[in-house]
């Protein structure tokens, strides 16, 4: 059924299915309801949490509401704004069947609540918009959930406003609601749904009015083209299509068309098609404008890494002058002199500068490195002599482990 009572057992919001219109008004007239609702207009919340609650959205087979996807054949609308309520409940009582009524109710505070038959296939926040469009009135655009509940009121004629038996007809047909559930949660997921710009948005004051569907688009523009024509031969055409009254003489308030011109016709509201050929003409000019990717006249053309490697050399071979061989072997020594300290290190660095020689290719570096090993050990041995009397430089006056105590030179290796 479209209409389910909706209660809390134990902790769960459980719903049962409300059959009909007397159960209904039986639920909304009794003594509580009158003395809750007359509390919450007063201002006190928790009576107005105590007033009776129904779901006109969904089905509920097993009465658990918590997880509830399988939509009824009905929805809820909300009309918060009281002169929206006033105006539309006059449109809606006036051609109740035209809208697909199926019920309308003052809310507990302000404006009053509605529900419509739902389009098959559509999902209840696009026709919430449809219906917004079609009264011209302000909707809630987070209130398309289809376990919504409303806070009634009581079934005084003032109160309930409208009831149709419709409303407790909706069959639960298993297949057919499962199928169409699964439909919308796609057509929802998918972003499928014919909405305006901004309908997604939290909104209790969306006006969908700027931003019609394609289907109202098109209408407005056949309308206006008809509308435009008409006035073109009744002679009221203004320019670039323009409707201007006529004046108590006969005249026109505004521009006129001289006899004999060519009346436009061109729609005042662009379809669908040129608006998309206006972007792709825009986004070709915009192509144009682009400065070229092509490499200008003077600009350098770009290395190749052969090009890259052969500078690179030439570079490294211009700084280096001549120690491509000896600059090794040279830090080699001076490594090795560093580290020992000992006179008797000379063996040590003969054996780093022949490995270090015969490493090179260029052999006739062996008189540089000579050169300067004898340097070396002609520099420091007076002081390695002195050393090995008195003890090495570095080692304490004690003596430690390593370090020769006694004159002799068995502590170096």
């Amino acid at each position: 059924m479209s209409c389910n009572l909706i209660q809390v057992v134990r902790g769960r919001k459980v719903a049962r299915a409300i059959t009909s219109e007397q159960e209904y008004r039986q639920l909304r007239g009794t003594d509580a309801q009158h003395t809750n609702l007359r509390l919450a207009r007063a201002g006190n919340e928790s009576a107005k949490r105590r007033l009776v609650q129904f779901n006109y959205s969904g089905h509920y087979p097993d009465g658990m509401v918590k997880g509830n996807k399988l939509p009824s054949a009905a929805f809820g609308f909300d009309l918060d704004n009281r002169e929206d309520f006033e105006r539309a409940a006059a449109q809606l009582l006036a051609d109740p069947e035209r809208y697909g009524l199926l019920m309308l109710e003052r809310s507990a505070r302000q404006g009053g609540h509605a529900v419509f038959k739902r389009e098959y296939g559509r999902t209840i926040l696009e026709n919430q918009v449809r219906i917004a469009m079609e009264l011209r009135c302000e909707m809630d655009t987070s209130t398309h959930d289809i376990n919504r509940v409303y806070f009634s009121t009581t079934d005084d004629p003032d109160e309930l406003l409208y009831v149709s038996p419709q409303l407790f007809t909706d069959v639960f047909d298993p297949f057919t609601v499962c199928e169409e559930a699964n439909c919308l949660e796609e057509r929802e997921s998918f972003g499928q749904e014919e909405l305006p710009p901004g309908a997604h948005k939290a909104n209790k004051h969306f006006r969908p009015f700027g931003g019609q569907p394609d289907s109202v688009r098109e209408e407005m523009v056949r309308t206006t083209s008809r509308s435009t024509v008409q006035a073109a031969v009744a002679g009221t055409a203004g320019v670039n299509g323009a409707v201007y009254p006529t004046t108590a003489a006969g005249g026109e308030a505004g521009p006129t068309v001289q006899a004999g011109a060519a009346v436009s016709t061109e729609p005042a509201v662009r379809t669908k098609e040129q608006a998309v050929r206006t972007k792709e003409q825009a986004a070709q000019k915009q192509k144009a404008k682009r400065p070229s990717k092509r490499a200008q006249p003077g600009t350098p053309k770009a290395l190749t890494r052969e090009q890259v490697v052969e500078r690179t050399v030439e570079k490294v071979v211009d700084n280096s002058v001549d120690k491509s061989v000896n600059n090794p072997v040279d830090n080699v020594v001076d490594e090795t002199v560093d580290r020992n300290v000992d006179g008797v290190v000379h063996k040590s660095v003969r054996k780093s500068v022949d490995k270090a020689v015969d490493n090179s290719v260029d052999k006739p570096v062996h008189k540089s490195v000579d050169n300067a090993v004898h340097n070396v050990v002609d520099n420091s041995a007076e002081g390695l002599t002195e050393g090995s009397a008195t003890g090495m430089q570095g080692c304490p006056a004690n003596g430690l482990q390593g370090c020769p105590t006694d004159g002799s030179m068995e502590g170096s290796t």
